[in-house]
């Protein structure tokens, strides 16, 4: 898979600049996904239409770097939401190497699907990630991007696997 397909992934994407937070994120962490009441869910499981292709395009699902906050201050950066999302109901967590490796095929050739970036804005706190879709399917056509689009939010929904609390998320 060629590098150019993340781009972004090499340098620190804070509003700040460079020197600001925890530099790129590395395939070895651990991201966080908060699931909400409003989160769509199918059991104890992120439904693959809880990540929005308009969030993916954009790079802004939102993803907490497990490595580099505590438990209280998810805590603190997840209450602002509560009005709007419902109370949080668990976290799916993942490994960011396997987010990476997730691809697609298109005549004959694999591509890598998603990108992890340390994207930090105004809004967002220090140990922010985001994640979207590789810069490769600009290449696709709108009806691939639909056929492989459904494939790659059910890969990225089983990635992050079952729910679980907000203190089996922090433990050490």
């Amino acid at each position: 898979m060629a590098a150019l397909e993340c781009p972004e992934e090499a340098a620190t994407q804070h509003y700040l600049g460079a020197g600001y937070g925890f530099g790129p994120v590395q395939s070895s962490e651990q991201v966080a996904f908060a699931v909400f009441e409003t989160t769509e869910r199918d059991g104890n499981r992120v439904k693959a239409t809880a990540f929005q292709t308009k969030q993916l395009k954009r790079h802004e699902v939102s993803l907490a770097r497990i490595n580099y906050m505590n438990i209280v201050e998810f805590e603190s950066e997840m209450r602002p939401l509560l009005t709007t999302q419902g109370p949080l109901v668990g976290i799916a967590r993942a490994q960011v190497g396997k987010i990476r490796a997730l691809d697609y095929n298109v005549n004959g050739t694999s591509e890598r699907a998603f990108c992890v970036t340390d994207k930090v804005t105004a809004l967002d706190f220090n140990a922010h990630a985001a994640l979207g879709y590789s810069e490769n399917q600009e290449a696709l056509t709108a009806k691939q991007k639909s056929k492989i689009r459904a494939a790659l939010h059910a890969d990225l929904a089983d990635t992050f696997g079952d729910l679980i609390s907000i203190e089996e998320a922090f433990k050490s």
